[in-house]
């Protein structure tokens, strides 16, 4: 080594020296200072997939479910960012598995029907029933009516039912009358996760602040090809609530969120051990439009007899022919 190489590495190494010191004064070289960040609300429930699917699967014990509702409904269009919220309205809401349900929706106070909605789940109805807007609507439960309906939007007497046109009451059993998860099933994968979300917390008498929330995530999905998935639904559960079902998200063939579900607070029937959700918000981003569900904890039956012809529903005779009828799967009516 020269000497003016020699020379060269002292006065690096001394350099060297100086900003070691100067890291281990300062911490590593980062000056800090205390901030606030969002709490981690605990204490956390721990959980195993299997232990998750059972809890899931434990609501099949409900086999009916009736009670009386109220009902929020609302249009949107997120574009424009705006949407027509409806009065709240009262009605009767019945459940059957595997997929049948009845509701009648009625105006406050006054009592009035303005409309029933039926499916057998397999077939559904609709009944509109303001004399200026009469209408019996119906169609099947596993059709897609996107363009059938588009074409409809030129018919006034149709865009003057408002958020109900898109209403389907199989969108009301998905939400509360969800298919079990069968582990058995080749063609039913699912997957746990951890999702961590900061979150607005509001505590009453106290400022709101953000907190981290955990959930555990169920993801169900069905193979599509060599090396492919595609899902299906998610449920979510709350790590701070005792791992309660806190939401479910239903998903379309191309992966988009056909139903966006949220259970708010729940309820045990007097006849039945199991936790019913009974403020449910059901958001149909596609269809434009939301609903709340009120479910009255003092109405609440659980497992009670129901009747199947319950879950049709016909034109009323007194209506007479000139009522309009519009079946879905026929064109040009």
């Amino acid at each position: 080594m020269t000497a003016g190489l020699c020379q060269e590495w002292k006065k690096g190494g001394a350099v060297l020296l100086l900003a070691w010191g100067l890291l281990s004064s300062f911490g590593c070289g980062l000056v800090s200072r205390e901030v606030k960040v969002p709490q981690l609300v605990a204490p956390l429930s721990t959980a195993t997939l299997d232990e998750l699917l059972a809890r899931l699967n434990d609501f099949q014990r409900v086999r009916t479910l009736s009670a009386r509702v109220a009902l929020q409904f609302q249009t949107e269009a997120p574009e424009s960012g705006l949407g027509r919220r409806y009065r709240t309205a009262d009605g009767r809401l019945i459940l059957a598995r595997p997929a049948s349900v009845r509701l009648l929706i009625q105006a406050p106070l006054v009592k009035t029907t303005i409309a029933e909605l039926a499916s057998d789940g397999h077939r559904f109805q609709l009944l509109v029933y303001p004399e200026d807007h009469r209408l019996f609507v119906e169609g099947s439960n596993d059709r897609d009516y996107t363009e059938r309906e588009e074409a409809l939007e030129r018919n006034p007497q149709w865009r003057e039912v408002g958020s109900l046109r898109r209403v389907r009451p199989q969108h009301i059993t998905e939400a509360l009358l969800w298919e079990p998860v069968d582990e058995a099933d080749a063609n039913r994968l699912t997957t746990l996760e951890e999702f961590r979300q900061i979150e607005e917390e509001r505590v009453p008498g106290q400022k709101p602040r953000m907190v981290i929330r955990s959930y555990y995530i169920i993801s169900l999905l069905e193979p599509a090809g060599p090396h492919r998935a595609r899902i299906l639904r998610k449920f979510w559960f709350d790590r701070t609530r005792g791992l309660l079902l806190v939401r479910q998200q239903v998903f379309g063939e191309a992966g988009e969120i056909r139903s966006e579900i949220r259970y708010e607070e729940f309820a045990t029937a007097p006849n039945s051990s199991s936790l019913i959700p009974v403020e449910i918000r059901i958001a149909r981003p596609y269809d434009r439009y939301s609903v709340r569900l009120g479910l009255d904890r003092t109405s609440l039956v659980v497992n009670g007899e129901v009747s199947e012809a319950l879950f049709r529903l016909e034109k009323p005779a007194e209506w007479g022919d000139a009522v309009r009828v519009i079946n879905l799967d026929r064109k040009g009516n």
